[in-house]
C-alpha cells in the first residue's frame, strides 16, 4: 500500500508452478483487475510466470526483482567478493538518470566482465526489465519482490496444515492486517493530506530544500533553475544546477519523475513559487497537486474500508442443495518416497540459507566456547626469594 504495508490481492493453492497453473491464476485475476498499461508486475524470472503475464496481461509492464537477479549475477563473477558484485549491481540498477546509469554500467563491465556477460545473456539484453531508467512503466520506488518473500515467511507455519485450516489461518492473518492498517490510516490528523511515510519524507527534505536557491525561468510554464545557496542567500556560481517543471511534475534529477513525490529541488522551486503573491494568485498551486494521488491519506483509507470476515463455524454454513447433492470421491493418492515436502522450491536467484552451528549451540544452552578453548600448559611455579 502507499505506506509500504503488505496488501494481498489474491492467493491460490496449487500443486506446482507451470504454464497451466499461472494462466489459470492470472485468468481469474483478470476478471477483477483487467489488463491496463498502468499495471506493473515485479517478479522473479520464473519462465511459467513470465509467459503467463505476457499472455493474460499483454498491456502491463513486467520487471525482474533486482535482488533475485543480483544473486544470480554475483555467482558468475570470479576472483572477487561476490557480495560486492551484488551490491554494485543493485546500486547500478537504481540510478535515476541515463548518464549516471551509463557510467555505472561501463564501470560494472570493466570490473566484472564475466558477470556483465551473464547479465546480458540471461536478460536477453533487455535493460528495461531491471534498470530503473529504462523501465517503460510507472513502478514508483519498487524494484524487488520483498513483499512476496515477507508473505512466504509469514505463512510458512500455515503450510504444514491441511487445506482448510491453512486457508483459515491465511484469512485470519489478512483480517488482522486490514484491521490494524485501517485504524492506522484513520488515526492521522486531518491536516495531514499524505500517508505518514510521505509526510515524514517531505518534512525531512524541507530542511535541505531551504539550503537551495531557486530562480524562476518561465512564470507561465512554472520552470525553475535550482542550485546550491551560499551563506548570504545568493546562488553558488560553480554549483550544479537542476531544472524543475512544476506543471509537468518533473526535475532533471528524475527523482520527481519516477517516485511521483517532489524531490528536494522541486521543494525549493515550490518555496520560490509561494514567495511571489502574484503567481500564487494566478496559479493556485498546492503541495497536494505535486504528489501522486496514490499517496493521499484518503486513498489509503479507502483501501481498507472493507472488512475481512473470518470463516464461521460449520454449523452456521448455508450450503445450497445442489452442492449438498454432489458426492465427491476423494482421489487415491499415490504414495511417494521420502518425507513430505513442506517448504516451497527455491526460484531463480534464491539461495538456501545455511544453518550455522552457533544457532544450534545457542538453542542447546551450552557455552561451547569454554570447551573449544585449547588447553594451556601449566606454568612451573617460581621459587620464592627472600
Amino acid at each position: 500500500d502507499p505506506n509500504r504495508h503488505n496488501y494481498p490481492l489474491a492467493f491460490a493453492v496449487l500443486d506446482s508452478e507451470n504454464n497451466d497453473s499461472w494462466n489459470w491464476f492470472f485468468g481469474l485475476l483478470n476478471s477483477v483487475i483487467p489488463d491496463s498499461s498502468e499495471l506493473v508486475f515485479m517478479t522473479d524470472r520464473n519462465e511459467s510466470l513470465i509467459n503467463a503475464v505476457a499472455t493474460v496481461y499483454p498491456s502491463a509492464h513486467h520487471g525482474y526483482c533486482v535482488w533475485h537477479l543480483s544473486q544470480n549475477v554475483k555467482d558468475h563473477a570470479f576472483n572477487v567478493n561476490k557480495d560486492v558484485v551484488a551490491f554494485y549491481f543493485m546500486q547500478m540498477s537504481r540510478h535515476y538518470t541515463v548518464a549516471a546509469f551509463e557510467a555505472a554500467y561501463s564501470e560494472f563491465e570493466a570490473r566484472f566482465p564475466s558477470a556483465a556477460a551473464y547479465l546480458v545473456k540471461t536478460t536477453k539484453n533487455r535493460m528495461e526489465t531491471w534498470a530503473r531508467v529504462h523501465f517503460p512503466g510507472v513502478r514508483y520506488n519498487l524494484d524487488t519482490s520483498n513483499c512476496v518473500e515477507s508473505l512466504n515467511s509469514t505463512f510458512r507455519p500455515a503450510r504444514k496444515y491441511a487445506l482448510i485450516p491453512m486457508l483459515d489461518a491465511i484469512i485470519a492473518q489478512i483480517s488482522k492486517w486490514f484491521n490494524e492498517h485501517r485504524k492506522e490510516a484513520a488515526a492521522g490528523p486531518d491536516s495531514h493530506k499524505f500517508v505518514p511515510l510521505v509526510e515524514n519524507m517531505l518534512h525531512d527534505m524541507w530542511k535541505d530544500a531551504e539550503k537551495l536557491h531557486a530562480t524562476e525561468l518561465n512564470s507561465f510554464e512554472l520552470l525553475y533553475d535550482v542550485v546550491a545557496k551560499k551563506s548570504d542567500g545568493t546562488a553558488e556560481p560553480e554549483s550544479k544546477n537542476w531544472t524543475v517543471d512544476l506543471i509537468k511534475k518533473s526535475c532533471s534529477c528524475r527523482v520527481f519523475d519516477f517516485d511521483k513525490i517532489p524531490c528536494v529541488h522541486a521543494l525549493a522551486a515550490f518555496m520560490e513559487f509561494n514567495t511571489s503573491n502574484v503567481h500564487s494568485s494566478r496559479y493556485p498551486l498546492q503541495m497536494v497537486e505535486l504528489v501522486s494521488k496514490y499517496y493521499l491519506n484518503e486513498v489509503w483509507q479507502l483501501a481498507y474500508w472493507r472488512t475481512i470476515f473470518l470463516v464461521p463455524h460449520e454449523s452456521e454454513w448455508d450450503v445450497p442443495g445442489d452442492v449438498k447433492a454432489k458426492k465427491i470421491i476423494p482421489l487415491q493418492p499415490i504414495p511417494k518416497k521420502g518425507r513430505k515436502r513442506t517448504k516451497r522450491l527455491f526460484g531463480p536467484g534464491e539461495c538456501r540459507r545455511t544453518r550455522t552451528a552457533n544457532k544450534r549451540r545457542k538453542r542447546q544452552g551450552i557455552v561451547w566456547q569454554v570447551f573449544e578453548q585449547p588447553e594451556q600448559p601449566e606454568q612451573p611455579s617460581q621459587p620464592s626469594t627472600t
